[in-house]
């Protein structure tokens, strides 16, 4: 009995490292940068609602003139190149375990640092092309 008390111990004592003070500095500001990226991410939703608005407009108001057509058009490419930046920050970031794997502590927090910025340029894209979406959508009606 006492030898599988032994083991447990030991598996237990092998599965679990501390984590050093620069593994804990990463991952706080990971969970930074999710924590960004879970305020953008849901903004696709509403981006789509807002292209389906401003597409629905375009096929039911007859008399549109070219100026009108031409704002809703770059206003549906706005919201594209929304959901595009964050398609593509998504598709580009690189899980943290990969990161610690192939870089220091210093480029982890470097390559950290700069995807805050970009999620949150990608938060503020999106914002804005809703933003304008929607009050020109309230503008037709």
């Amino acid at each position: 009995m006492n030898r599988y008390i032994f083991f447990f111990v030991l598996f237990i004592l092998a599965c679990g490292e501390p984590m050093t003070e620069a593994q804990k500095l990463e991952d706080a500001k990971w969970e930074a940068v999710m924590a960004n990226h879970d305020v953008v991410m849901p903004m696709m939703g509403t981006t789509n609602k807002v292209r389906k608005k401003l597409k629905k407009a375009l096929k039911e108001k007859e008399n549109l003139s070219g100026e009108t057509v031409t704002k809703i058009n770059a206003l549906i490419s706005d919201l594209d190149k929304a959901d595009e930046g964050m398609m593509d920050w998504m598709n580009g970031f690189q899980q943290l375990k990969k990161l610690q794997a192939e870089k220091d502590h210093k480029a982890i927090l470097k390559y950290l640092t700069e995807q805050d910025v970009i999620i949150k340029q990608v938060g503020s894209d999106m914002t804005n092309s809703i933003k304008a979406g929607m009050d020109f959508v309230e503008s037709l009606q």
